[in-house]
């Protein structure tokens, strides 16, 4: 059904800053577990807060990915310890819109060494608000947790209108990479840059279990990363999903301007 142009734009920030989620992706969710659960487990083993303020050796590239421009940076808008979190975006009062580019970039873990007993969990709270998926379920503003070496994506999150304004705890494994030493890499990616005036994602209390430890200081960095190990590889859309797009621009509730594919000429016949 064509939409209603006289009809008044929804506030879709507003409706996801209430609780109520648009669209879903199609991600098969980690294990949630409560946040009190994560902030109990920091005793166990290696937690970054980043409340000095600080990135404790985690290193911010936001040149990373397929567009670069990013807009990682610690920021003080929301957290759920202290002060300080990991931030893609511009803070409650803003967004992770770039004009009208696409913008990517990672944030990426000091060294583990994975051992072969014990607890080898990775645990974080996640709060995101993300475009919504009612355009065609393209994967727009990819949120990924990956491994540096491998390109393995343990956790991925993209165009699904976010954690409808709460935190939420993920639990992930790692006992894959036992008697590996690895880098973890979060990542946000865009992808283009329609729609992206969303207030953008916030990881904080990053855990790993006591089976994964850090390095000593002074140690070598882990190897270099492999192809698309920062973020999965995006299927092309399809000339529905771009039509769907294109209507962001005509509805007149996003400001973004919005070119359409070329057409090509009309033959004869």
């Amino acid at each position: 059904m064509p939409p209603i142009m006289n009809q008044r734009p929804i506030d879709r920030r507003k409706m996801l800053r209430t609780g109520v989620l648009l669209g879903a992706g199609t991600w098969v969710a980690p294990s949630i577990v409560p946040i009190d659960i994560v902030s109990a487990a920091a005793a166990s083993g290696t937690t970054y807060s980043f409340d000095t303020p600080s990135t404790e050796g985690w290193v911010i590239d936001n040149t990373a990915g397929p567009s670069g421009g990013g807009l990682w940076k610690l920021d003080n808008s929301r957290s759920t310890s202290a002060s300080y979190s990991l931030h893609y975006g511009n803070g409650s009062s803003g967004s992770y819109r770039t004009g009208n580019s696409a913008s990517s970039g990672t944030v990426t873990s000091p060294s583990f060494s994975v051992a072969d007993t014990g607890d080898q969990s990775m645990m974080f709270n996640i709060w995101r608000e993300v475009e919504p998926g009612d355009r065609g379920g393209f994967p727009y503003d990819a949120f990924t947790v990956s491994v540096q070496q491998t390109g393995d994506v343990l956790y991925t999150r993209a165009a699904d209108g976010g954690t409808s304004g709460a935190w939420e705890a993920v639990t992930l494994d790692l006992s894959a990479y036992i008697g590996s030493t690895i880098n973890i890499v979060l990542s946000f990616d865009t992808v283009d840059g329609v729609r992206n005036h969303y207030e953008g994602i916030y990881v904080d209390d990053i855990c790993f279990g006591r089976s994964v430890n850090p390095p000593a200081a002074g140690a070598a960095p882990g190897a270099a990363p492999s192809a698309n190990g920062y973020f999965p590889t995006q299927p092309e859309p399809t000339q529905e999903q771009l039509a769907l797009r294109a209507l962001d621009g005509f509805e007149g509730d996003y400001p973004e301007y919005i070119e359409l594919p070329p057409v090509g000429e009309k033959t004869e016949g």
